[in-house]
């Protein structure tokens, strides 16, 4: 037997007691266990009160938050579709990146040790700056 028969079969008897004891009650007129019934019937009526109002209750906050829920989800929405959008820009931007070379970048020379050759010819002394340097350097002018 699984565990389905076993429930099944505990409720059918259960059931058959049940039905067995409001007959009985019927024929004699009275309830059996009186008080602890009554109490029983009071905690089930308190029980199924309590649960009423607090499912209107749970309702009446779910239709207070619902115009919030409601622009949260559009605020939602949009977020997203600049994300999208912002996406797309950068994809843009990244496959256009050479294309968008500023001027100065245009000039520039392309091969670094050409830029290092043309800085050294820019700063270079001049013949007549190379002897007066040499000149001061061997009067010990220079350290």
């Amino acid at each position: 037997m699984n565990i389905i028969e076993i429930g099944l079969l505990i409720s059918v008897g259960i059931s058959l007691v049940l039905l067995l004891l409001f007959r009985l009650e019927n024929k004699k007129g009275t309830r059996f266990g009186e008080k602890s019934r009554s109490t029983l019937d009071n905690t089930v009526s308190d029980t199924a009160r309590s649960s009423k109002s607090a499912v209107r209750g749970f309702f009446r906050r779910i239709l207070k938050q619902f115009p919030y829920f409601l622009f949260h989800s559009f605020l939602a929405i949009i977020l997203k579709s600049i994300e999208y959008i912002e996406q797309g820009v950068k994809k843009m931007m990244h496959a256009n990146g050479p294309r968008l070379q500023t001027p100065d970048n245009s000039q520039r020379s392309k091969n670094k040790l050409g830029e290092i050759a043309q800085h050294k010819q820019d700063v270079s002394l001049s013949d007549k700056e190379k002897k007066e340097h040499k000149d001061r350097a061997l009067d010990g002018e220079i350290v």
